[in-house]
């Protein structure tokens, strides 16, 4: 059986601190590049001020969500989502809670 592999893959994440799961996303992303995949990274807990990361292969987006107990948030699900029909990924992969709850239905959303 031909495994077939994703031209696109999103991985959106809370955010790109030095920790863990931060590092496996980074290293899952860069993995991914190197076999030709396109990847995005999207950062939904990023400060507006301060530059993106950089992981190399990697396209860095910021699409900040507000707090889970704000109304906001649900206007940047449906942001986040627009965030994911432009740029159309095959595979949508999250991270950490607010990524992996917000994540999760804005995909299902675009």
């Amino acid at each position: 059986m031909k495994i077939r592999h994703p031209k696109h893959v999103a991985l959106i994440i809370d955010n790109q601190k030095k920790a863990g799961t931060q590092n496996q996303a980074a290293m899952l992303g860069r993995e991914l590049a190197r076999t030709g995949c396109r990847v995005t990274m999207i950062l939904l807990e990023h400060p507006a001020d301060a530059p993106l990361p950089v992981v190399p292969g990697v396209e860095m987006i910021s699409t900040p969500v507000s707090p889970l107990n704000t109304p906001a948030a649900i206007k940047d699900l449906f942001a986040l989502a627009a965030c994911l029909r432009r740029i159309a990924p095959d595979v949508a992969h999250t991270f950490l809670f607010k990524a992996n709850l917000i994540g999760a239905l804005a995909a299902r959303l675009a």
